[in-house]
């Protein structure tokens, strides 16, 4: 795990270039910078390295081949680099470390862009071939691991991260507008998208190859489309398959040179990994570097803590439990966590990941297993209204009953938040109806002239993907598709993003087992009523792990987010923070929003806690403050 960046041109490139780029992600990887320049000079490449697999110094990178010709600079783990070694062993390639980046090279060389197929992982890498001049910028399935490129004049600059494109380009590279205002709307289906909040700075889009050949032209190839899979035909097989998978997820994730640990909440997704990690240890399997730390995050006083029930999980998996209190920040330390963030966020729940990974890193931990993917998957978020949408188009009034108990159980104010779905699903009934019933007139009257086709004005829905990775394999079922939304284009992406930029601030790699490629292209191909259905959702998971976890985790249908309490901070030292920030010419006069109003509309409120909405202030906050840094940077440089 590490920061990458690269430059190539058509001129020399200079030393001071490649490594002012590289020290730009240097917080990624606090463990050695290195770079290195070949072909004359007309290719740069810089690595900041976070020391996970083979320490030494042998594995570092930039990484060249024996021969000379192929040099790497990699980002991410391939978890099963232990089997392709003895593949490629087999095939006559002799090693010199035992790290996976070596592991990659070779399988480039040797198997070509089809060995993404082979990789069982997170990543971001560049390869460059010395003779033909030909890049190949690889990320991994779905886009976990991120990798920026800008053209500029002739130039091609790649880089881990957005903004250290953006200073290293000094005042060369705007904001976009377009990404901006989604943003301020509270839109995140940008971080999913090849845009950025930069303009020219694009994102190599989840599952795909940018290639960059000798007639300095731009190549985009899909390597990776999604695969339906065979499962087994009952719930309790299906299950049993599940939690098979699950387990050797977390497996393959306990391969590390330095010490693991996990993140723990209260909920499903984190307890089943931990819980997950305690049945390998108890069934005689090697659990690895794993520490048998936990940390949690606590929020004391507020409706987000959820101490108790860490402290269930941990004792129940004899976990050593490292309980983290979030404070209130104060101006400067919230500012280190914007600082870090890759541009504007948003939300506030940046916050919280970052203070608890900073002090993950406090603790000697450089590698932690989180619980991410899984609700974007099984339907772990309120989505009522496309609930009872997929309910209607069942036709089966026992379904749509049961996804009616589902989601009014997932918060407290579910019911009350079900009652106002009832109107979207109503809306989109009575459209059916109505096609229904108008649909032979409308074909009489087009045959004989007295009626003209118009568009189709049904309700659409709720989250519509712009550029979905792969064909969604369920897109007839409004629930189904909405989940395959989730994952691949909203929100997934936009939290991958989050807690890439919160951990990698501190160096620390956050790994995901329910984002194996192999977990998630089983849950796809299971029954929608696998995922969500007998009044639960993240139905399969819950009996998957059922002895496992304890019964009132296991079963407990409230969902509890990860947030920040913003209006209780705002009654502290954040206060004075927001009351300058909102009160400054560049937040009253900004072009991307009406900051007079809101600066007005909260004097009149005397600046009361209750009157500030996080949605609609936050983003302005984070904007402003972004651009006031972007200025001095580039003044400065």
């Amino acid at each position: 795990m590490c920061g990458i960046a690269a430059i190539f041109a058509d001129s020399p490139i200079r030393q001071d270039d490649i490594r002012c780029l590289t020290s730009l992600v240097s917080h990624r990887g606090p463990d050695g910078l290195a770079t290195s320049l070949v072909s004359g000079d007309l290719a740069a490449f810089g690595h900041a390295r976070l020391a996970i697999q083979d320490l030494h110094t042998r594995a570092d990178q930039p990484m060249h081949s024996p021969d000379g010709r192929h040099i790497i600079v990699f980002n991410g783990e391939v978890y099963n680099f232990h089997e392709l070694r003895t593949r490629l062993q087999a095939e006559g390639v002799e090693f010199l470390t035992q790290s996976d980046t070596e592991v990659i090279l070779h399988a480039w060389r040797r198997w070509g862009a089809r060995c993404l197929h082979e990789f069982n992982g997170m990543w971001a890498f560049v390869v460059y071939d010395t003779v033909t001049r030909e890049v190949a910028i690889a990320r991994d399935r779905f886009g976990v691991k991120p990798v920026y490129f800008i053209e500029l004049g002739t130039r091609l600059i790649v880089c881990s991260e957005a903004d250290a494109i953006g200073k290293f380009c000094r005042g060369a590279v705007k904001l976009d507008s377009s990404f901006v205002s989604g943003l301020l709307e509270g839109n995140t289906a940008g971080f999913g998208s090849t845009t950025t909040h930069l303009a020219g700075v694009h994102a190599v889009p989840a599952g795909c190859i940018l290639r960059f050949g000798a007639d300095r032209v731009l190549h985009h190839e899909r390597w990776y489309h999604f695969q339906r899979c065979d499962v087994p035909k009952t719930f309790s097989e299906q299950c049993e398959a599940f939690r098979e998978l699950l387990l050797d997820s977390c497996r393959l994730r306990l391969r590390s040179d330095v010490p693991i640990a996990t993140c723990l909440s209260g909920g499903i997704d984190s307890g089943s990994i931990v819980c997950a990690l305690n049945w390998l240890r108890t069934h005689g399997d090697s659990v690895g570097a794993f520490s048998h730390r936990s940390f949690t995050a606590a929020f004391p006083g507020t409706w987000l803590d959820e101490t108790e029930l860490t402290r269930t999980l941990a004792a129940q998996n004899q976990i050593q439990l490292d309980q983290f209190t979030v404070e209130c920040p104060d101006g400067g330390t919230l500012e280190s966590a914007m600082q870090g963030c890759d541009g504007p966020m948003p939300a506030l729940a940046f916050y919280p990941i970052w203070a608890l990974y900073r002090h993950i890193k406090s603790s000697g931990i450089s590698v932690t297993l989180d619980g991410q993917g899984a609700d974007e998957m099984l339907g772990g978020y309120y989505i009522g209204p496309d609930a009872l949408i997929s309910g209607w188009q069942s036709r089966n009034p026992f379904r749509m009953l049961d996804l009616w108990r589902t989601y009014s159980m997932l918060h407290a104010s579910g019911p009350e938040w079900m009652r106002s779905a009832v109107n979207t699903a109503k809306a989109y009934a009575c459209g059916e109806v109505q096609l229904l019933l108008k649909a032979p007139l409308k074909s009489i009257g087009a045959s004989i002239g007295i009626y003209k086709p118009r568009p189709n004005r049904m309700p659409r829905p709720l989250v519509r993907p712009e550029a979905v990775s792969c064909t969604d394999p369920d897109h007839g079922d409004w629930l189904a598709h909405k989940l395959w939304s989730q994952f691949f284009v909203n929100p997934l992406p936009f939290l991958l993003h989050q807690y890439d930029r919160c951990s990698m601030a501190s160096g620390v790699e956050c790994r995901m087992p329910f984002m194996d490629y192999r977990l998630v292209e089983f849950l796809f191909s299971c029954p929608l009523t696998t995922r969500v259905g007998a009044g639960y959702t993240k139905r399969i998971l819950r009996h998957s792990m059922r002895g496992l976890l304890p019964e009132p985790i296991r079963t407990n249908r409230i969902k509890t987010g990860f947030n920040a309490p913003f209006s209780t901070w705002l009654k502290g030292p954040l206060r004075e923070w927001v009351r300058d920030c909102v009160r400054s010419r560049e937040f009253i006069e900004s072009e991307y929003f009406d900051g007079k109003s809101i600066f007005q509309s909260l004097e009149r409120a005397d600046w009361a806690p209750d009157s500030l909405d996080e949605r609609q202030i936050w983003p302005c906050l984070h904007l402003t403050w972004w651009i006031r840094q972007s200025r001095q940077s580039n003044s400065a440089g």
